[in-house]
C-alpha cells in the first residue's frame, strides 16, 4: 500500500474512532475524557461544521481522483476510504444533536413559560417587551446582567427598562447571584410574583461566572437554579470541568428543579452526559435550528451551550421557539412547558 494510502487510512481511522465516541457512544469513557480536553472540547461543539467540512473535503478529493483518471472513478482503498468518510460524515451531521417532536395534543395542566438568554449585559427595551410583554414569561434568566456599572445590582436597570417598555416591574422578583471577577457579569433571575415566591440558597456551590438557586415557598412549584459556567479556554479548562461536574451533581441532588443557563458545553461533554432525571427543551428544537451561540454563523452550524433542563417525568415541551437578537453573540430561547398527566 502506497505511503499516501496509508495516511488516509490512519486519519479516517482517528476520525471515525473521535466522530463515532462523540456522536453515538458520548457517555463512554473515551468521549467523557476527550471532550474535556483542550481542542477536543472546542471541534466536539461543532460537530455538524466539522462533518461538513469533512464531506466537502472527501468529494474534492474524489472528482480530483476522476479528473486526473480521464473522468473516471477508479475503486481503490484511498477512494473507498473517502466515500466511506462521506457516508460516515453524513450520519454525523443527520445524527449528531438529539431531536424530539413535540405532541400536539395537550392536556389540561398547568404551563410555565421560560427564557434563557446570555444578553451579554447588554439588553434594551424591546427585549422586555418581548421577553415579559408578548410573551409573558413567568421565569427568565439571563447569565449576563447587572446594573449600569461593574458590581451594581441589576435591579436599578431592570425598573428603567420596564418602564420603557411599559410592563410593571413591580409584579416580578429579580434574584443575582455574588458579583464575580473580570469583566463577565453576574446571573440574574426574574421571576413574575403571580407564579410564586421564592428564597434565595447563599451556601449554594457557584459555578465561575455565577450560580443562583432558588426555592419556592410554594410545594407546587419547582426549584429554579440558574447559571453561566467558565468557558472551554486554555486556562480555565479546569474550572470549566468542574462547573460541567458541578452540575451535574445539581441535577442528581435537585432532581424536582429546572436548571438554566449559559453551561458553555453540549450536553455531550464531560460528565453532562451523566445527567439522567433532567432532560433538556433544546432536544425539542428543530434539528439544524437548535444551536444558541453564535449569531454570526448560520444556524446548521450553530452550537447548542445554553440549556433549560426539566425533570424527565414531570414536565412536558408545549412550544419552543429560538430568536435572534443583534445584542448579543447568544441567541434566546423561549419555551413553554407543561405538567405531566397523572
Amino acid at each position: 500500500m502506497k505511503k499516501k494510502k496509508i495516511v488516509i487510512s490512519i486519519l479516517f481511522s482517528i476520525y471515525a474512532v473521535l466522530g463515532c465516541s462523540y456522536i453515538y457512544f458520548s457517555d463512554g469513557k473515551l468521549n467523557k475524557i476527550l471532550s474535556t480536553k483542550f481542542g477536543f472540547a472546542q471541534l466536539y461543539s461543532f460537530s455538524t461544521l466539522i462533518g461538513f467540512i469533512v464531506i466537502v473535503f472527501s468529494i474534492l478529493m474524489i472528482l480530483i481522483s476522476i479528473f486526473r483518471n480521464s473522468f473516471k472513478l477508479k475503486i481503490d482503498v484511498a477512494n473507498l476510504i473517502l466515500m466511506f468518510t462521506v457516508v460516515l460524515s453524513l450520519s454525523f451531521v443527520l445524527f449528531g444533536m438529539d431531536n424530539k417532536k413535540i405532541e400536539e395534543k395537550h392536556i389540561d395542566k398547568r404551563t410555565i413559560k421560560l427564557v434563557e438568554w446570555n444578553v451579554a449585559d447588554n439588553i434594551n427595551e424591546k427585549n422586555i417587551q418581548d421577553i415579559f410583554g408578548k410573551f409573558d414569561a413567568d421565569i427568565a434568566v439571563f447569565p449576563e446582567l447587572e446594573g449600569y456599572e461593574k458590581g451594581d445590582k441589576s435591579n436599578r436597570r431592570l425598573v428603567d427598562l420596564f418602564e420603557k417598555a411599559n410592563v410593571d416591574f413591580k409584579k416580578y422578583g429579580a434574584y443575582i447571584s455574588e458579583p464575580t471577577e473580570g469583566s463577565i457579569a453576574p446571573v440574574t433571575v426574574v421571576i413574575k410574583k403571580t407564579f410564586g415566591n421564592y428564597n434565595i440558597y447563599k451556601e449554594t456551590p457557584m459555578t465561575r461566572f455565577g450560580t443562583v438557586h432558588l426555592s419556592s415557598t410554594s410545594k407546587n412549584n419547582p426549584p429554579i437554579i440558574g447559571l453561566h459556567t467558565a468557558p472551554p479556554l486554555p486556562g480555565l479548562m479546569s474550572m470549566w470541568k468542574r462547573d460541567l461536574d458541578l452540575i451535574a451533581d445539581i441535577s442528581k441532588n435537585n432532581p424536582d428543579s429546572i436548571i438554566i443557563g449559559d453551561f458553555n458545553a453540549t450536553m455531550k461533554h464531560g460528565s453532562l452526559n451523566e445527567i439522567k432525571r433532567h432532560i433538556d427543551a433544546l432536544e425539542y428544537a428543530p434539528k439544524f435550528n437548535s444551536g444558541t451561540w453564535n449569531i454570526n454563523i448560520p444556524s446548521i452550524f450553530r452550537t447548542r451551550i445554553d440549556h433549560i433542563l426539566i425533570p424527565t417525568n414531570k414536565y412536558k415541551v408545549k412550544r419552543l421557539e429560538i430568536k435572534n437578537y443583534p445584542n448579543s453573540d447568544h441567541l434566546c430561547v423561549f419555551i413553554e412547558i407543561q405538567e405531566q398527566g397523572n
